[in-house]
Formats: C-alpha cells, structure tokens, sequence
C-alpha cells in the first residue's frame, strides 16, 4: 500500500516490492541468537547435552510450542524436543547431571511430583523413556524437605553430590550438602553441614575435592564464606579458604587448577574483585589470580569455551572491564590477567533481566544461554538462546612438512560463526604471535629457508582459535641409514636382531626407512621398518612345520638385506646391502661302531656332518664319560673345564668305555653328548655279565640315561 501511495505506475510499484522481497536478510552472526533453536515458554536455569541430546530444566512449561512442564529433552540434530519423553514435573527443576553410563537422568529442585510418583526435588529418570525409576528413591521417603539447586556426580558416577536450601535429605539430617548413592538413591554418611544455601558444585578431576559456593559462612566444621573446598572421602573442609568478603557465589567452573568464582561479592582471595575471579586450587591459601574482569553486577552463570580460551559469564551486570558494556552476558579471554572481554556482544536489550544458565557444545560451537528475558538484541526469544561462538579455523598451503624448494606459504581464514574473519595473527621465527593483521583475503608469507610458523585467527566477535604451528625444513640432503650388525657368518650363540638408524636431523622432521630380505631391490611400497628385523625368525623358511624341521637342512642359510631411507622432504639415499650368513644347529656327528659288547679291541672313528651350514671344525673327546672340551667349555657352574683329547683319527678302544664327543663348527655351534657305550668279552672265560670291571645293568642303565640327552651348547 504504501509503495501504491507513492506514486509510482504499477509495473515500477511490482518491480520495487520484487526486490524488497528479494534483498538479502542480514548476515546471522554469533551475536545473534539462532531462529531455527528450540523456543520455550519461560526461563531455563539448567541443562546437560549428552550423546547429541539436550536436556534442559527450569520454570518454563512449553518447548516450540507443545507442553513439557519444567523439563525436556531436545534432539539437537533437529532443535525440536522428543515428543514421547515428558515427565511431568510439578514444579521447577533447577540441576540436572546425566550418569556416567548415560542410562540416567538425576534431577533436582522445586518439584514434589512427577506424573504419579512422589518425588520432593530429587529423582532419576530413565534416558530412554523418561519415566521415574522407582527403585530409586532415597530412604525410601524420597526427598528433600526444600529446593536442590546443584548437583555433581563422582567420576567413577557411583556418588551424586546435592547442594541446595535443605535441611534434610530422605528424613536424614543434611544441612545444605549430601551426598546419595547413584544405585539406590540412598542418603550416604558424608556431611559437610553448611550453615546456609549451597548454589554451586564442581568436582576436582580425580574426585577428590569437591568446591562448593553459596551463602554460607561455615562448612565443613571450618568457617568458610561463601566458597570451600570439601574432601569427598570425609566431608571436612581443606585449608584452601579464599573468603568470599560480603556476599554469595553462586557459579563454578573449573580448568586444571583454576578454579573460577562468580557471584555477588566485592572481595575474594585476599584481593579485590568483582562478582568475579579466578583462584588458584593448587595452593591450599586460596590465592586469587591476577585476571580480573570487574563485573558490575551479580555473575549467576559461567561456562568456558571447548578450548579454555575464552569464559562466558552470565547474570545481572551491565559493564565488564570496568567500562565496555555487556548487558548481562559476556565472553572473556582467559590467557591474559586483565580478562578482556571480547567483542562479542549479544545482550543490547533491556529485556535481559538475568542470565541464569551456560553451557557450551560437545564441539565448542555453540553456546546455550537460559535466563529470564523475552528478547536478545534485535531477536524476539524468551527464556532459551543458542549462539554460533565457532571460533574462526585457518589453514596453511602447503602444511608443514619438509620440502626441497619452497618459497611461499599462503594463511587462509574460514569464518563458523558469521561474524567474519577479522583478524590474523602469525610469526614465521617459532615465537607466540602478538601483533594482528587485519584480513580480508588469504594472506601470502615468503619464506627462503627452515621456517616454524605460528598462526590463529580473531573473528569480528572477538572469538580466537588456539594457537597453531606449522614445521617447514628447506632440505635437500639425503638422509643415512645405519645398521647395527654388520655383513657376516653368524651361530646361533652371537647372532642379533637388526635394526635400521635412519638419521635426518633436520628439524627433526625425521625420515622412513624401506627394505627387503630377499635380494630384491626395495622400493616405496616394500616393508617399512618399524622394529629390529630378526634374521633367527627366518629359521626354519615359512612353510616348513617346525615339528618336521631338520637342523641341518633348514636352520642355515643366506640372507641378503637391502635397504634405504627418505625424508619427510623426499631426499632419499641409494640402497645398501648386506649379507648374512647364518647357521643355528650343531653338527651331526656319526660313528663307526654302535654301541655294545665287542669280542676284542676296536678302533672308532668318528664322523662329523654340518649338513648346510658352516660346516665342521674340530672334535673332542673322553672316554670316561666325563665331558669333552676344547678348553673353552664350562660346566654348569660357569667353571672352565680343561681341554680334553682332539679327534685326529680312529680312537683305540681295548676295555669298557663311555664315548663322548663335542663337535664345533665355523660359525661356533656345538653338539655335545654320548656317541658309544662299548663292553668288551673277556679272552679267559671272565663272566661275560662283567665287562672290564663294569656291571652290564649299571652299564645299560648308564647308556639309556646318556644317550637320552640333547646335545648341549658351550657358553660364547
């Protein structure tokens, strides 16, 4: 109409409403709450996300548009809530934690009903289906005789910590803090006994400090104002004692040893500051840290980024830093002790009377705000936000990496969050980078040698990825590759694994190391090293049944190894080669006369057989049956026995005798142990039961024990 009014002709006046209707919509930055999220009816004061569902409480009744008293559970894929999970509360509900085991929802606050069942501000739902499990029920009276603001589950999920405004806990005495079992719901004995409110709780990593804030002035039979740390073992307050000076705190967050404080108080830790702060845990004083943001008014809410950078802060301030106005919600930087607040900056309106819940994605995307307010900036949006707080992500072409030639890097940054690239920061001699490039396209950096490059990016919001670096080495020299056993004949007593030592010190960037066994030439595609090569492995070959191997045939052999190295720039070496001779088994050795009873004298000779091996060197022999030695074998004891006689040729043998043989061969394998037990028949008629003084049964039995031994290995 009121383009008709203005005068112009019809085809003008289609022509100006077509592209009114036609211009782009202005660009949703992170400033800007998310349309398309899940819209509810009233204020959200807590939530958990959880295998890509949110679970939000607090005092609204509707989720987009269908009714979900007080608690819900949205599809985040879909931003709408399940429609068949609605437990019906009868009040609000003010914290809830998902189990360790995601089967279970443990909620608490206002609430003394949900449908049918009686729960006063304490229960567990089932995941699946919402519905109260009725086994859970703590005491069997169920509930806590006022509201539950907080709650914290033990790592190992078998303890939930409750704070709140209670005095009592299933009919069992709890001022303020208890603890129940996650099984039963049962009021467990740890009872710090706050003398006033609990708002918040956070548990240390390993479970065994539990940080409380509140109202309270006394915890854990210790004076404590407004915030203590508690061992879970036993509910005493620690010596870490910050003493909020005149107020509350009523929000926690903890990074490593961090812990940061929000709340309403004008001193902490021994220093000034503002409604907010950040203490050191690790110190039992409570120190507070130097970052200070000055928050004007109360801080009900903090979350922190996925990367730790930056703190979100929400409550019923105005100005952070003293100055910048932030209308009840903000982001902070974290790395810096002035704790800056960043650009971003969504509560322009007056609507936002609190920011009363935080929380921020599984991927540090996004950012949940709840709270009471009917209006964010220009956006109609009551008691639920999502905010795009992606910080921007950058990327260097090439990657870091060793090259031959290089001369140019080019950094681009790729705006998630549609507030747009802003800023980028980078350093090409290894040191943090400090000063900003403004950036409107991808940024090109000359380089004319080794180079370690450091870069982030700063959208217009002011959210900021972490730092990145990237390795460049200039390198054109080939790398060396050493191994640790050189080319020769090897036995079984001083063979070794082989290992490969590629070295390439170039910044470190290192190389990788191909190679075969076989003799054929390796490749890129041949095996990688990546452990010392067992060259004894290889014995038996592959395909031959262990239990059928003959030593001498297949515990001997030649392996031929060849192998090269390249670095991570492509320089690579020309293959080496080495060859291994191997031998693992003793000898065999043969005899010409087998053992028995003999009519008269004999002359035994002996013969020695290394099949495909080394092939044999010496014999030694006794014929007393004590054990032969080329003076350097030793006895059990480690003793070095003394050389016995050397095989030179048939050995003369006239009376009873137990022959015993040490063969060696070249590569130092030997076999040692019985070859003849020989008896000789007297000429006079002597019994023939006794042979040169020996019983035949001591005899036999003698020759059956000897002859069942395995041959024996000399010490190297």
């Amino acid at each position: 109409m009121a383009l008709a009014e203005s005068g112009r002709g019809p085809l003008a006046t289609a022509l100006a409403l077509v592209a009114l209707l036609c211009a782009p919509l202005p660009a949703r930055t992170s400033e800007t709450p998310d349309p398309a999220f899940a819209r509810v009816n009233d204020a959200v004061l807590t939530g958990a996300i959880r295998d890509g569902f949110f679970y939000i409480g607090g005092a609204f009744t509707t989720v987009a548009g269908s009714s979900f008293p007080y608690l819900a559970k949205i599809i985040l894929a879909q931003n709408l809530p399940v429609a068949t999970w609605a437990p019906q509360m009868d009040a609000s509900v003010r914290a809830l934690t998902v189990s360790t085991n995601g089967a279970s929802l443990y909620i608490g606050g206002d609430f003394t009903r949900i449908g049918a069942a009686a729960r006063g501000r304490l229960a567990a739902l089932s995941i699946a289906n919402g519905a109260v499990i009725p086994t859970w029920n703590a005491n069997g009276e169920g509930d806590a005789n006022d509201s539950i603001r907080a709650l914290a589950l033990s790592p190992d999920g078998r303890t939930l910590y409750i704070g709140g405004d209670f005095t009592a806990v299933g009919g069992v005495a709890r001022n303020h803090l208890a603890s129940v079992s996650t099984t039963t719901g049962a009021v467990l004995p740890w009872d710090p006994g706050a003398d006033g409110r609990v708002r918040a709780l956070v548990l240390s990593a390993d479970g065994a400090t539990l940080y409380a804030g509140g109202d309270f002035t006394a915890v854990g039979g210790q004076p404590r104002r407004g915030l203590a740390a508690l061992r879970t073992v036993n509910g005493k307050a620690t010596d870490w004692n910050p003493a909020a000076s005149d107020g509350a705190v009523h929000a926690l967050a903890l990074a490593d040893a961090t812990l940061y404080a929000g709340g309403e108080f004008a001193q902490i830790g021994g220093a000034a500051r503002g409604n907010l702060a950040a203490l050191d845990t690790a110190l039992d004083t409570g120190v507070t840290l130097d970052w200070s943001p000055a928050v004007d008014g109360p801080v009900h809410a903090l979350a922190l980024s996925g990367d730790g950078a930056r703190l979100y802060a929400g409550g019923g301030f105005s100005t952070v830093n003293g100055a910048f106005a932030r209308n009840r919600i903000a982001g902070l930087r974290t790395d810096i002790d002035g704790a800056d607040a960043i650009a971003w900056d969504p509560g322009l309106d007056s609507a936002i009377a609190s920011m009363d819940f935080l929380a921020t994605s599984v991927d540090g995307a996004t950012l949940y705000a709840g709270g009471e307010f009917t209006r964010i900036g220009a956006t109609d949006v009551t008691g639920l936000a999502a905010f795009g707080i992606a910080a921007p992500r950058t990327t260097v072409d090439p990657e870091g990496g060793g090259y031959q030639t290089l001369s140019q890097l080019t950094l681009s940054c790729a705006d998630r969050s549609g507030a747009g690239c802003a800023e980028l920061y980078y350093t090409t001699d290894g040191s943090d980078p400090v000063t900003p490039v403004a950036y409107s396209a991808p940024v090109d950096i000359a380089i004319a040698a080794d180079t370690t490059l450091k870069y982030f990016s700063v959208d217009a919001n002011g959210n900021r990825e972490p730092l990145n670096t990237a390795v460049y080495a200039i390198d054109t020299r080939a790398p060396v590759t050493l191994d640790s056993l050189p080319g020769a004949l090897y036995g079984s007593a001083d063979i070794e694994d082989v290992e490969l030592i590629c070295t390439d010190d170039h910044l470190g960037l290192g190389c990788t190391t191909y190679y075969t066994l076989d003799g054929t030439e390796p490749t890129a595609t041949s095996t990688v090293y990546t452990e010392a090569i067992s060259l004894a492995g290889l014995f038996p070959p592959a395909g031959i049944d262990p239990d059928e191997v003959d030593p001498l045939l297949h515990l001997a052999g030649t392996v031929t190894l060849k192998y090269f190295s390249r670095d991570a720039a492509g320089n690579q070496e020309a293959a080496q080669t080495v060859l291994y001779r191997i031998d693992l088994s003793g000898p065999a050795v043969g005899v010409s006369h087998a053992t028995g009873n003999y009519a008269g004298p004999i002359a035994v000779t002996l013969r020695c057989n290394d099949g495909a091996g080394s092939g044999c060197t010496d014999m030694y022999y006794t014929l007393d049956d004590s054990p032969p030695s080329d003076g350097n074998t030793t006895d059990e004891s480690g003793n070095v026995l003394p050389r016995t006689e050397r095989y030179t040729g048939p050995i003369p043998i006239s009376s009873g005798s137990v022959l015993r043989v040490l063969a060696l061969d070249v590569a130092g394998n030997q076999t040692s142990g019985i070859v003849g037990i020989y008896s000789f028949t007297s000429d006079t008629g002597t019994d023939r039961n006794s042979v040169g003084g020996m019983d035949l049964a001591l005899l036999a039995l003698l020759a059956l024990g000897r002859l069942a031994r395995c041959a024996v290995r000399r010490e190297a």
